[in-house]
């Protein structure tokens, strides 16, 4: 062999290892940004799901409410009462973690505070004041005096979806 033969050769060796090495590190910084991303996504995962418990927790307590609230109004039943009172203190610490959670969607935290509207203190809905304020037939045990209003849409608790 001659030396420009092996000139050549050492050349094609060092230019094929190096391109070995850019394939290598290019295959290894891809695989940190996916597995970086991997995490992320992750994250986000599990705050979704957190933020959908919350949203169920906040559910199971209005509809605690609303049921002791029935419960009442047919039985007068102070069982029901205190556990209507429960239910309705439950509600704001719910509602304030679950707008802890959304914090970082503007949209959402919107809705949110649609929905907290009538559940905030001085802002007792209808149907909390007439049965709040007692006032039920005593003639006839179960049956009240009057019928409470029907809900709004602004008083149902639903939180919207965003666009």
């Amino acid at each position: 062999m001659t030396p420009a033969v092996q000139r050549r050769r050492a050349f094609w060796q060092i230019l094929l290892f190096a391109a070995g090495l850019l394939v290598l590190t290019a295959i290894s910084a891809g695989s940190v940004y996916l597995v970086n991303k991997a995490r992320d996504d992750s994250k986000w995962v599990t705050h979704t799901i957190e933020v959908e418990n919350q949203v169920n927790a906040l559910l199971l307590e209005i509809r605690r409410a609303e049921s002791s609230a029935r419960g009442y109004l047919l039985t007068l039943g102070p069982d029901f009462e205190t556990d209507h009172q429960n239910a309705i203190a439950a509600i704001i610490p719910a509602l304030d973690k679950l707008t802890r959670l959304i914090g970082d969607s503007p949209a959402q935290r919107e809705n949110i505070e649609k929905l907290a509207q009538p559940s905030r203190p001085g802002s007792t809905s209808s149907r909390a004041r007439w049965l709040s304020s007692g006032r039920v037939n005593q003639n006839k045990p179960g049956r009240s005096s009057a019928r409470p209003p029907a809900a709004t849409p602004r008083q149902q608790s639903t939180i919207l979806p965003t666009p």
